[in-house]
């Protein structure tokens, strides 16, 4: 029994085990042992006790009612005439006995009446909140979509978000969708391609398979919320990332007036670096720095020809 707080939704949900129960004032009956109802607010929440006790039995063969007395004395009657055998056991030495008591078993039938009785106002643990709409089509609440028990359990679906990940890339760079090709067609072409049975593992632009094995069976990802958006941004990242560099290959133009400022930055760099005075703890970090400035004025240098 538990109270779940649907934080976008200002909603909770209340979780009940198998009874009947009064909430807010109106019945519910739940056959099974783990049931689920939405609420406002939760004012009232009593259990229904019902208990069924023999108050009379029908004589079927008489037809008449009896009292539970009689009932109960006449079957000790029967019974009586029961004998212990060799082997400690009550049994009928008389046929027309046994058969007079089995018929009385057989033929008087109970009569019920239940009694029902209210439980004290009960207080349900509160669980911490979820969240049901989590603003990406592609990471969905699990208790939602597969009635899991688990609240707290997001499913990213992440098949098919790194397939739009790459096709809104793509669009967004204007290229052209061409369906399943050899990866030789889309060579010095605006164009991308990819298979339709294998995710983006064969996924196909600039003359080449753009992805490696890394990309081969993306599963889906149940986890926190947290966890599948991290995943989420992090396929985001790289996929474009992937896409960017080859497109940057093949399309980029270089800005030149950035470009000439760069030996003026690196040199400024390279002189407040020489005016540092360095500790024992960080002077392998320092040096690393200064080769690698270095390293970058010489690939400038090497770059104005």
């Amino acid at each position: 029994m538990k109270i779940i707080n649907i934080k976008d939704k200002n909603t909770k949900i209340l979780v009940l085990d198998r009874g009947e129960y009064i909430i807010n004032g109106k019945r519910y009956s739940f056959p099974n042992y783990y049931n689920r109802i939405e609420i406002q607010e939760l004012k009232e929440l009593k259990k229904v006790n019902i208990t069924q006790i023999v108050v009379e039995y029908y004589d079927e063969i008489n037809q008449k009612k009896i009292t539970v007395n009689e009932y109960l004395k006449r079957k000790r009657e029967l019974e009586d005439k029961r004998l212990e055998n060799d082997y400690g056991e009550l049994e009928f030495e008389d046929l027309d006995d046994e058969y007079s008591y089995k018929k009385f078993i057989q033929y008087c039938k109970p009569i019920y009446k239940t009694i029902e009785t209210l439980s004290d106002n009960l207080q349900p643990a509160e669980e911490a909140e979820i969240i049901y709409d989590t603003k990406n089509k592609y990471i969905k609440c699990r208790y939602f979509t597969e009635k899991e028990k688990e609240p707290f359990l997001y499913y990213y679906d992440r098949e098919q978000a790194l397939k739009d990940i790459v096709k809104n890339k793509f669009n967004e760079l204007g290229f052209e969708f061409i369906g399943d090709c050899d990866y030789e067609q889309t060579k010095n072409k605006k164009v991308w391609a990819n298979s339709e049975n294998s995710g983006i593992r064969y996924a196909k632009a600039f003359g080449t398979y753009l992805f490696g094995d890394a990309y081969d069976n993306c599963r889906g990802i149940t986890e926190s919320l947290e966890k599948c958006m991290e995943y989420y941004e992090e396929d985001k990242e790289n996929i474009e990332s992937i896409i960017m560099r080859k497109y940057n290959e093949e399309y980029a133009k270089i800005d030149k007036e950035k470009l000439m400022a760069l030996p003026k930055l690196i040199n400024n760099l390279e002189y407040r670096l020489n005016k540092i005075h360095t500790y024992k703890s960080s002077s392998n970090d320092f040096w690393n720095a200064k080769k690698t400035v270095k390293e970058i004025q010489e690939l400038i240098n090497e770059s104005f020809v």
